[in-house]
């Protein structure tokens, strides 16, 4: 899976609570990684077998963060601010 980081946000990219934002308009947070050819499922046999894959921990960093006390402003707009999507976190099957 690739993920993102979405905040809601106003024109000046000042980050706000998520209720300040349409929730049926949020951006989706995840999708599948492509598959390649090398991760196309066969029979193999073997003595053993093993399966790797790599986790990438995802965080909101403490700068997107405001105070649970801020009073959102009724004046401002709001629209959903998305981040690139990261790399996949498994490199078959996700």
């Amino acid at each position: 899976m690739q993920s993102r980081e979405v905040h809601c946000a106003n024109k000046d990219l000042v980050v706000f609570p998520e209720d300040a934002c349409d929730a049926a308009k949020k951006p989706e947070l995840t999708k599948e990684c492509p598959k390649s050819a090398m991760c196309e499922a066969m029979w193999r046999t073997s003595e053993r077998s093993e399966l790797l894959y790599q986790e990438k921990n995802l965080g909101i960093s403490s700068e997107y963060s405001i105070p649970a006390t801020t009073k959102v402003p009724q004046t401002d707009s709001y629209e959903w601010m998305i981040g690139d999507y990261g790399e996949c976190s498994q490199s078959c099957g996700g």
